[in-house]
């Protein structure tokens, strides 16, 4: 192998590590280093578990339908409902 095969090599890795997130990958970058990594998915779980626990905590529960998301504590009364953002609009 010469420099110039040994440059094009390094030159083709480094535009692969640069490569953008594509989709809604950006949603899950949770770090915001610009990849996902298994950094992402730990904080990932570690959200939803605290989330599952706040719930548990507080007797409530989210139910999300196509439209809307919706609390319910305990005893099945509606505590709170708002609409989901239209795709295109950022929110939840």
């Amino acid at each position: 192998m010469d420099y110039n095969q040994i440059s094009e090599m390094i030159d083709r890795v480094r535009t692969l590590k640069s490569e953008e997130l594509k989709g809604n990958q950006h949603k899950i970058d949770m770090n915001k280093n610009g990849r996902l990594d298994a950094h992402d998915f730990k904080l990932l779980r570690k959200m939803k578990k605290e989330e599952i626990e706040l719930e548990e905590a507080a007797g409530l529960s989210i139910k999300t339908t196509d439209d809307s998301h919706t609390v319910v504590n305990s005893k099945g009364k509606v505590v709170a409902q708002w609409p989901k953002t239209p795709k295109g609009l950022g929110g939840v």
